[in-house]
């Protein structure tokens, strides 16, 4: 997450370098190793939702392995493959409702497909298995 975005929706939170677990407070992670400390009892019924919503992004990253291997750097690829490719797509313009048709066409071009991680908000990764040969007329 941006620091400056989260700096500006809440004004109020506290940098840390450490997670912190006190009660009352609401702890998110940012890329560059910190966390922002949001105090839970300050925050408006809109602003939890958007916490949430926050989180469950973060959540939904770091549940997919290959999410874990690729950038986090943690542990093994989750399956092993003798070639793989991975396929990096920028969105420099996209709307949110286009977005399941515009990864159902890119899981069709590529039939090969993994898995797709999505490391920014508008960046993508495909991971896609190149052990058997996929002529182009096939696709």
């Amino acid at each position: 997450m941006m620091v400056k975005e989260l700096q500006d929706w809440f004004p109020e939170a506290q940098i840390s370098d450490q997670p912190a677990e006190k009660e009352g407070y609401l702890t998110l992670p940012l890329a560059s190793q910190q966390w922002i400390l949001l105090e839970e009892a300050g925050l408006s019924e809109r602003e939890k939702q958007l916490v949430a919503l926050l989180t469950q992004q973060e959540q939904a990253r770091s549940l997919n392995p290959w999410y874990s291997y690729l950038v986090e750097g943690k542990g093994q690829a989750p399956q092993a493959f003798k070639k793989i490719q991975l396929v990096y797509c920028y969105l420099s313009y996209f709307q949110q409702e286009n977005l399941a048709s515009w990864l159902d066409m890119m899981r069709t071009l590529f039939p090969n497909c993994q898995t797709v991680i999505q490391v920014g908000a508008q960046d993508y990764v495909f991971v896609l298995h190149q052990d058997k040969y996929t002529s182009v007329r096939a696709i």
